[in-house]
């Protein structure tokens, strides 16, 4: 993700839920944040680590519950372990809008893609992985110029709209 100067352009999403607010979902909160000030994104995980992202700026709101964080939001961002995000899928599937775009960073695709596809049909999932990292992990480690000339795959399925995939791309 790059960084501008020009913090007025326009705006890809309004809201953004990112489940899962460790180093890598921490750090995309913070990279939004400088380049798109004005997208809400709401966090989704333990309540303490909330505090933290609530304090650093990565997140805007904060809940626990799946089910209320991905309510009205345009773009999910599955920032969990692989197994977590298999566990999730199930729970969201009930409550995000069927326009919204899901995706996740997990290193692993094949089991979260076929269990994705399960409960999202209508082409809206994309699957990700962001080629950066850190020695160090959780909140306290996320920062805004982690994705800086990094590479990030995205791994779309055969029902994958190719306009998500391409405003997704576009905004990563």
């Amino acid at each position: 993700m790059r960084t501008s100067k020009n913090k007025n352009k326009e705006v890809p999403f309004r809201h953004i839920t990112i489940i899962g607010v460790g180093l890598i979902g921490g750090s995309l909160g913070l990279a939004i944040k400088q380049r798109y000030p004005s997208i809400r994104i709401t966090g989704v995980d333990r309540k303490e680590i909330l505090k933290k992202a609530l304090a650093s700026g990565a997140i805007d709101h904060s809940t626990n519950s799946i089910t209320k964080g991905v309510n009205g939001s345009e773009l999910v961002i599955l920032a969990q372990p692989i197994g977590v995000i298999q566990k999730s899928l199930p729970i969201m599937a009930q409550h995000i809008s069927p326009t919204a775009i899901v995706t996740d960073v997990g290193s692993i695709k094949k089991s979260i893609v076929q269990e994705a596809e399960k409960y999202f049909p209508k082409g809206n999932l994309i699957g990700g992985h962001p080629m950066t990292g850190a020695e160090t992990s959780g909140i306290q480690s996320a920062q805004s110029l982690l994705f800086e000339n990094a590479v990030y795959v995205l791994t779309p399925v055969s029902n994958t709209l190719s306009k998500n995939v391409l405003r997704l791309a576009h905004f990563l």
